[in-house]
């Protein structure tokens, strides 16, 4: 589910949030803001967006751009990771579940409200070099050509990712992307990724989706 300045039109979970939707609209990007996504890695992405660190949207013609990637492997830790260019720096937020949150949302049925005080959610965030391996991913254009394959079903390994310089607009979903060859730029980012959210100290003691 694509976005540019073109006008195609997405559904995200990210939509759901008013200040995702205000600041689409003011950016004249034309999206489809209907929540009509229902399928089970939506529902899981809606969880993590709503306990994870906002999203800190550039201001416009700024040059500036945020990258979120979200991961929900079956097995590892889930994670959220935000990249954003303010002028010359580039920060990083990693959001980490310390308890499993897609098992916590199965065990309790599935709820569309979010699963808050029973999950802990771990953000830190830093300053990240230039020359980090995601950044150049980034500028580069890699997130513009990841496809959008998501599917539903439960067992598997969901990503997602929302890209914006203002000018234009990416918002996409993949299940089990190594099973998928058509899938590279998707490995590329994934992979990345890991080396970008060692960088903020870690901070175990969080209790809730709180940055410290």
């Amino acid at each position: 589910m694509r976005s540019s300045c073109g006008g195609i039109n997405p559904v995200s979970n990210l939509l759901y949030f008013p200040s995702t939707r205000d600041y689409i609209s003011r950016r004249g990007l034309d999206m489809d803001t209907v929540p009509a996504i229902s399928s089970y890695p939506y529902a899981l992405e809606r969880q993590a967006s709503f306990l994870g660190a906002a999203l800190p949207f550039p201001e416009p013609n700024s040059g500036g751009w945020l990258f979120r990637l979200s991961r929900f492997p079956v097995k590892g830790r889930e994670t959220v990771i935000d990249i954003e260019k303010r002028g010359d720096r580039f920060f990083v937020t990693v959001s980490r579940f310390l308890q499993p949150l897609r098992q916590t949302w199965e065990s309790l049925g599935r709820p569309a409200d979010p699963v808050r005080e029973i999950v802990s959610v771990e953000i830190s965030a830093s300053t990240l070099e230039s020359s980090d391996a995601l950044i150049r991913e980034i500028e580069k254009g890699t997130p513009l050509a990841c496809i959008d394959e998501p599917l539903d079903k439960p067992f598997c390994d969901h990503y997602f990712l929302f890209f914006t310089d203002t000018l234009e607009c990416s918002i996409a979903a993949v299940t089990d992307p190594y099973d998928k060859r058509e899938a590279e730029s998707w490995h590329r980012l994934i992979n990345r990724s890991y080396g970008a959210e060692l960088v903020p100290p870690r901070r175990c003691f969080a209790e809730d989706a709180v940055l410290v």
